[in-house]
């Protein structure tokens, strides 16, 4: 699964680690980067990152520095920030959080390239059929299983579930909740009737429109 989201490393753009600040933001700048992967003088072995921000903000606050003595190793950020090929789509969507893109290392750490945060997006949209979901049923649930099953037969009277979620309880949700993924096609009355049936029930939910 990862793999299919990987960009191998010969389509991007990265620096070694004996590369200066200057060649750094030379590309940077002229590939309209915010940051690049630097790598070992073989090129197999991930470094980090260095970040275009971090750079300038050094020019900033020493505007007598000459970047062309900067090794970008002074620099490097994100340095344990990687994910392994053989991981699952599931270690890449809670390690890769706000990063724009996280390295990616074959069996024996050997850098293989990158996953961008955008196509773990668009992915997870499309796992969840966001482009056809046009209502998200959130419901209470203290049982999962028995829920789901439950509320599916009901929902299944009026439409198709395009997917199923549930969330546990947290700092954000007090309660555990199932989410079912809704088409657009569905329409008001369908949407009332549902509702009788959920509340006949005594359920706990909301509906929201997408």
């Amino acid at each position: 699964m990862i793999e299919a989201l990987l960009v191998p490393k010969q389509e991007i753009f990265y620096l070694d680690e004996t590369a200066n600040c200057q060649d750094a933001v030379r590309l940077l700048e002229e590939h309209s980067q915010r940051n690049v992967p630097v790598l070992d003088t073989s090129s197999n072995l991930y470094r980090g990152n260095i970040y275009r921000y971090h750079i300038y903000k050094h020019k900033f606050h020493h505007p007598d520095a000459n970047l062309a003595d900067l090794s970008v190793t002074h620099f490097l950020k994100n340095t344990t920030k990687t994910v392994h090929i053989n991981e699952t789509i599931y270690h890449l969507l809670f390690k890769i959080k706000d990063l724009p893109y996280i390295a990616v290392l074959d069996e024996g750490n050997a850098f293989m390239g990158v996953i961008y945060h955008d196509s773990m997006t668009h992915f997870m949209q499309q796992a969840s059929n966001i482009q056809d979901t046009g209502y998200i049923l959130a419901i209470k649930s203290d049982d999962y299983a028995t829920d789901v099953i439950k509320i599916s037969r009901i929902i299944r009277r009026y439409c198709d579930i395009l997917a199923v979620n549930t969330l546990a309880e947290n700092d954000y949700w007090e309660q555990p909740a199932v989410l079912f993924s809704l088409p657009s096609y569905l329409e008001l009355p369908q949407i009332n009737r549902m509702k009788e049936l959920l509340n006949r029930r005594r359920y706990t939910y909301e509906i929201y429109e997408i």
